[in-house]
């Protein structure tokens, strides 16, 4: 699948949430996802006088349109090895949860370490490093994966089913 074909594909399949995608429909995705937020932040930049500190108008709207679409492109290529979509939900509540955490953690280091900073320095990097193995290196495991060339619970293979 082209660039071109997997942003047709994902506009196409708006609020498709059933279904597979194959690796290349996902990943021509979030390369457009990509430049797009950095086309929209430059233009909306280009208005606010040189400003990239807030999101603007362009990307705000970019960024509401773009929205569904990815979440269902994720949950059909997750579909694609076997997962539920639903995996994205649990993706988000570990992110909130370590964001949570940690935030707590540097609130209240003092009273927990009290003045051992080597201690405190050590429990924030602990945090950040499995809070990025959870919420980060987990799902692109997943999201990187081959297809499942054969039919599984969520259908056949996009190439099977003309969806290519």
């Amino acid at each position: 699948m082209t660039f071109k074909e997997s942003v047709s594909t994902c506009f196409s399949k708006y609020i498709t949430f059933s279904g597979r995608a194959m690796r290349s429909e996902f990943w021509y995705f979030q390369l457009f996802l990509f430049i797009g937020s950095f086309v929209t932040a430059f233009l909306d930049a280009l208005v606010s006088g040189g400003n990239f500190a807030n999101t603007g108008p362009l990307g705000g709207a970019f960024s509401l349109i773009t929205f569904i679409p990815s979440i269902a492109v994720t949950a059909r290529r997750l579909h694609d090895i076997d997962k539920s979509g639903w995996w994205q939900l649990g993706w988000l509540l570990i992110a909130i949860a370590l964001t949570v955490g940690l935030t707590l953690l540097l609130v209240s280091t003092d009273t927990i370490f009290g003045s051992n900073m080597a201690d405190s320095t050590f429990a924030v990097v602990l945090i950040v490093i499995v809070g990025i193995g959870t919420a980060l290196i987990w799902p692109l495991y997943w999201l990187t994966r081959k297809s499942d060339y054969e039919t599984n619970r969520f259908g056949p293979p996009p190439w099977e089913t003309g969806d290519v």
